[in-house]
């Protein structure tokens, strides 16, 4: 067990290395990105966001591996999203408008009329960080303290009057983002139950009843199992054994995202996913209305992301020793995910979208 948890430790260090590259570019654009907003045109007197026109963005030439198409625009994107869900009316089921716990992955930013819902493990916590000091220019170590954001007129759509709620998600420009499923699950994994960078007492706990579940060992002995680290298949059989016994009660670290930002209640003008966040945060820039005067900041931009690229296709290795039965199940448990975000797997590739021989074919 100890030189199982050493030699994920070691391979989690050289992924974490890219992990943190694709980071800084995120960080980077999301502050010039809300720095910019402010420049947003709106409709005089009028509370819903006059979106300006503009030239479609270029994506042009922008090719992936086993893929010469384009890519798709943002714009296709949330419309496909959104025609999938039309024909999955069961997928609204769980979702109360009218209760205010329904939003609680959502922030919101008044001056900016902005709304974000970001799953967990896609980068949100910096997401989080990032949004807050572009927006107040303030630091927030704990992006969690709601006081902090209250103050600064900044907050979750959870703690305010349905009224208030219904309003803003009607009004305000609204955008997603969102990960791969099987990537999420597996991050969650490595960073929680093996290299232990976010073991905070919840996660710590459930390493604990992970041990407890399917291990046959002593009280004495768990702690020292769980620091030793978790099986990823431990850990998936865990995920699967939770959505039969409790239903709903997930963790948030693998929630399935479409329960957390319930994409078919609510219409969001756009989904940025981790796969391609370089080419979408250069969509959100010029939806804010990036001119030529700040043809520095484009520079600044190339230079900080120029080593990053898009990732539609990634070989997920942890996966491979995993029953298939049980690999199976998870696939299962996270259908809706695979369906509306249009994420695919063929069993070791987690792929981002589509690549089809005809010409209207598109990467999404």
């Amino acid at each position: 067990m100890l030189s199982f948890a050493r030699k994920e430790r070691e391979r989690f260090k050289s992924e974490m290395r890219q992990f943190f590259t694709i980071r800084k570019t995120l960080v980077f654009l999301v502050v010039i990105a809300l720095f910019l907003v402010t420049r947003s045109r709106l409709q005089p007197g009028v509370g819903k966001r006059d979106t300006v026109a503009m030239p479609p963005f270029n994506w042009k030439g922008q090719t992936v591996e086993g893929c010469d198409l384009d890519i798709c625009e943002a714009k296709q994107r949330s419309e496909l999203m959104h025609e999938r869900c039309k024909g999955h009316p069961m997928i609204f089921k769980g979702f109360k408008p009218h209760d205010p716990a329904s939003y609680y992955r959502f922030i919101y930013d008044d001056k900016h009329k902005v709304i974000f819902c970001a799953s967990t493990k896609t980068l949100t916590t910096s997401f989080y960080r990032m949004f807050y000091e572009a927006v107040t220019g303030k630091r927030l170590d704990y992006v969690h303290c709601r006081k902090c954001w209250y103050d600064q007129e900044l907050g979750w759509l959870d703690r305010l009057p349905i009224k208030e709620i219904e309003k803003r998600v009607e009004e305000y420009y609204k955008v997603m983002l969102v990960r791969h499923p099987l990537d999420r699950l597996r991050v969650s994994w490595k960073r929680g139950l093996v290299a232990h960078d976010e073991s905070g007492p919840v996660m710590k706990e459930i390493g604990r009843k992970i041990v407890r579940r399917y291990r046959d060992l002593d009280e004495q002995d768990i702690e020292s199992e769980v620091n030793d680290g978790i099986e990823f298949e431990e850990f998936l059989r865990y995920v699967n054994d939770v959505e039969e016994d409790e239903g709903s009660e997930h963790h948030r670290a693998w929630m399935p995202m479409h329960h957390m930002c319930h994409p078919c209640a609510l219409k969001y003008d756009f989904v940025a996913k981790m796969e391609t966040i370089h080419e979408d945060a250069k969509h959100i820039l010029q939806m804010v209305n990036m001119t030529r005067e700040d043809s520095h900041l484009n520079d600044l931009i190339h230079t900080r992301s120029k080593s990053v690229h898009m990732n539609l296709r990634k070989r997920l290795h942890e996966f491979d020793s995993v029953d298939p039965d049980l690999l199976d199940q998870i696939v299962e448990l996270y259908k809706w995910d695979f369906e509306l975000l249009d994420y695919h797997w063929d069993g070791e590739t987690a792929a981002c979208g589509h690549c089809t021989g005809d010409p209207s074919g598109r990467c999404c």
